[in-house]
């Protein structure tokens, strides 16, 4: 009998340790990203014609950026990259307007911890009744968190004289609440 009891506790003691490592409910729910803080810049080629010109162009958008921020997932920021290419011939007037559709390209983020993540088919959409919003969505195809959607909202700002008296070639873009989420 007492060797059953001292075997009994001897495997207790041995468990408890490993009690420590055991993941809880809560650390599965941190286990992908949200970053508060994204900023960055996309281009068009070729840029946009101005309002008022009925010229239209299928351009190709190239974004770069920076996540921050970020909590979940063991990583703190991010660099971003992204190339879209417009399904259909557009300009400023369909741009404000909100009639050029989504768009689809590759996305990737390089992650703080030196790994990856590609979106291959990311979504780049106007908010419908706001010009200066678009989302961007997407299905991780590739590298860490593959499998899980990332979701952005982004507000993005004109220089200067684009699109009213000259061609729209760039533009910067800042999140939106919650910013960068990864589910």
């Amino acid at each position: 009998m007492r060797k059953s009891i001292l075997t009994v506790a001897s495997v207790a003691a041995l468990a408890m340790p490993l009690l420590a490592f055991t993941p809880t409910a809560g650390a599965a729910a941190a286990a992908t990203p949200t970053c508060k803080t994204v900023a960055g810049s996309a281009t068009f080629s070729p840029a946009l014609p101005p309002l008022g010109n009925t010229t239209t162009v299928k351009s190709t958008v190239t974004a770069t950026g920076k996540a921050s921020s970020c909590t979940g997932g063991g990583v703190t920021s991010a660099t971003m990259s992204g190339k879209f290419k417009f399904a259909k011939a557009g300009n400023c007037t369909t741009l404000a307007q909100g009639t050029g559709g989504a768009i689809t390209g590759p996305v990737t983020f390089k992650w703080n911890t030196g790994t990856t993540s590609t979106i291959g088919a990311a979504k780049l959409q106007q908010v419908s009744g706001n010009a200066f919003q678009s989302t961007v969505t997407g299905k991780i195809t590739a590298g860490t968190f593959m499998g899980k959607t990332e979701s952005l909202k982004v507000t993005f700002a004109l220089t200067t004289g684009e699109c009213s008296s000259k061609p729209l070639s760039k533009v910067t873009f800042t999140q939106v609440a919650p910013g960068l989420t990864i589910k």
